[in-house]
Formats: C-alpha cells, structure tokens, sequence
C-alpha cells in the first residue's frame, strides 16, 4: 500500500509540475491540473486493473447520498467565500461587482468544472479524494491521513504561487495554500459521511470556484485581503468539524468503510 501511494503521490506532482520545470520557453501554463486523476488512472492500471477502475468509477458516480449532504456540499463552500466577502467589508473592502455574474453563467461554470479533467474539481478529486484518501485511512485514522493529504495536496499547489509574479498576487496565492490545507478537513470530512462519494466532493469543489476575488473586482491588498479572510473562514469550518464530530475522526477506516449519516 505504502508503495503505491508513494508511486501516485510522486506520478500526480510530476504530472502537474513538469511545463514549470521546462520553463516558460517551452509551455504557456506552467501547471497541470490533470496531474492526480492521471497518477490514480496509472497506478492503479499497474497495481488493481479492471477491479481498482469500477472502484473508483462507482466513487465518481455515486449520487444515491442522503439530500441534506448535497446541500452541504453546495452551502459550506458558497459559505466561506460569501463570509469572506463580508469580512472584507466589514474591514474596509469596496463593495464587490457582480457585474460579471448570471444565473446562466454561475450554473454553466459550475457544469463544466464536474465534468472538465483540465480544471481542477475533476483533475483533482478522483485522485485526491478517490484514490489516495482512502488508501490513507486505510491503517490511519482520518485525522492523521487528513493531516498527510493536507500538506501534501496544499505543496501540489506550489508552482501556481511562485509563477504569479510580483505583489499581491504572490502574497494571496502563499495565502491560499494554507486554505487549501485547511479546507481538506471538509472535504476528507465530507466523503467519510457521503458514503465515500467523490461525485459529493467534485460537487463541493465546484461550487468553491465559482465565487472568487478577481470576479467580483478584488486585485493587490484587496486580493490579500479577501484571501486572508477567506483562509480564516475555511479554517473556522475545519475546528468546527474537528470539534463537533471528535469520534469521526479517530478511528481508521477500511477501504469500503463509508457510512452515511446525518
């Protein structure tokens, strides 16, 4: 097992990383976002075959979870940028624009990052969530694999902060690694109690991209800012599911282990 997750984890930077090793001579983006689905496909290709394939398909596209979980897949994310924006205000931040907002649009984006392996719901979950969360459960308890995956998932993200150039957006991206680490408690918290659905957390990741700085006309310190808020906001909802769930997160789980409950 330990072999195997070693193998995905180094597959899912490298597949990621390696435009930003090559330089900007040779690549327009220097990320990959595809990188963890593409490690969870290959290792397990190498390692389990057909049987590991349906495993992580049946993962993907189990939708029969209890309502109240969909709702909670849409509402924490949502809620930690809406809190967020209003921390901002509360600090002094202009009031945001949503001129670039429709309904149309929000439900288009939001369709496209389920199904769209180059953005980073799908590019990411199946791997993250799908593959190596409960691999890592597997003899750890979900605290100390959500620990591991945290650090892990948050260093991924690494070649997008020191690609940003100067300022503030340097500043909001290092920011921003430490909510990535922060908002894996949800999402580890989330597949543990949606019956090991990775459609609940692709649905989750999705509905956090579709509110962000840029888009309702943050940049420089109000960018740092609002990321700052944003970071402490989703940190508030990883002690508050550690705290009010304390037993869910002390005992490991065996791979099929995913009860439904809430």
């Amino acid at each position: 097992m330990r072999n195997r997750l070693v193998a995905f984890f180094g597959l899912a930077y490298a597949l990621s990383w390696w435009p930003w090793a090559l330089g900007d001579d040779f690549v327009l983006y220097p990320f990959v976002a595809t990188g963890p689905l593409l490690a969870a496909l290959i290792v397990i290709g190498a390692t389990e075959g057909k049987t590991g394939y349906r495993e992580l398909g049946s993962r993907i596209v189990r939708w029969r979870v209890r309502w109240p979980w969909y709702v909670v897949a849409i509402a924490v994310p949502l809620g930690v940028a809406v809190t967020a924006t209003g921390m901002g205000q509360a600090g002094g931040l202009p009031v945001p624009s949503l001129a670039g907002y429709s309904a149309s649009g929000v439900l288009l984006i939001f369709a496209a990052r389920l199904v769209d392996p180059t953005d980073g719901p799908m590019g990411e979950e199946p791997g993250w969530r799908g593959y190596a969360l409960p691999r890592l459960q597997a003899n750890r308890s979900p605290h100390v694999a959500t620990a591991l995956l945290g650090v892990l998932v948050a260093g991924w993200h690494l070649p997008l902060v020191l690609v940003a150039g100067e300022g503030g957006a340097v500043n909001a991206g290092a920011i921003a690694l430490i909510g990535t680490f922060a908002s894996t408690w949800f999402y580890c918290w989330l597949l543990n109690h949606a019956s090991g659905s990775v459609l609940l957390t692709l649905i989750a990741h999705s509905a956090d991209g579709l509110i962000r700085p840029g888009l309702i006309g943050y940049s420089g310190r109000e960018l740092v800012t609002w990321s700052t808020d944003y970071v402490i906001a989703w940190s508030l909802v990883a002690v508050a599911i550690m705290v009010c769930d304390r037993s869910g997160w002390r005992a490991s789980r065996p791979l099929d282990a995913h009860p439904s409950s809430l």
